[in-house]
């Protein structure tokens, strides 16, 4: 099973994901992706906030900032595979190329490359709940690495969320149930950042 999570920064929505992962390996075993770069001491923070949140859940964590396929099948196998989270998967892999510059070819690689590790895991594991974040909705016009990397979100939560069995948008800590193939949020998501558009 597929189970996408979004919501704002903040919102609650990496506490109603391990939630759900827990619910869904019913006393089995469960594995936290982590992702996140541990550089910085905002990233230390985060790390320490979300290692608080895990304690005593039974998690086992394994981190890895990209490349999710060379994760060793065995592990996933038989698995709830919490992926905490999507947004930094695709920077450490957009951004990761060393190149001063990143335009649209690289946002197409980095695409296909989260979307790989994606359907690699939903084949290896039991249970995949993915963390997605939603960070379109400030209007801001930024540079164009920027922008490719939001659209690149855009498309990766959509695609995830058209993947996913159940989707679930996190706001002010509440849990609100997304119906359909697609995510209604995902989709203004992506045509407000398409190429063709001057946000």
């Amino acid at each position: 099973m597929l189970v996408a999570v979004t919501g704002g920064s903040g919102s609650g929505k990496s506490a109603y994901a391990e939630q759900t992962a827990v619910r869904l390996a019913d006393g089995g075993r469960l594995l936290y992706l982590a992702t996140m770069m541990r550089d910085g001491a905002r990233a230390q923070e985060r790390i320490r906030r979300h290692r608080a949140l895990r304690r005593g859940k039974g998690f086992l964590t394994i981190e890895k900032t990209d490349r999710l396929c060379e994760i060793d099948p065995g592990i996933l196998q038989g698995a709830t595979v919490l992926l905490e989270d999507l947004s930094n998967l695709a920077a450490n892999v957009f951004f990761g190329t060393g190149e001063e510059t990143v335009g649209r070819a690289d946002r197409e690689k980095a695409c296909a490359a989260c979307l790989q590790d994606l359907r690699y895991l939903q084949n290896q594991a039991d249970n995949l709940v993915v963390v997605m974040n939603e960070v379109f909705a400030d209007g801001i016009r930024y540079g164009e690495g920027t922008m490719q990397y939001l659209r690149l979100l855009g498309a990766l939560n959509s695609a995830a969320a058209r993947q996913a069995d159940a989707a679930y948008e996190v706001v002010y800590g509440i849990p609100v149930p997304l119906r359909g193939g697609t995510l209604a949020a995902a989709s203004v998501c992506e045509q407000a950042y398409d190429d063709t558009e001057s946000v």
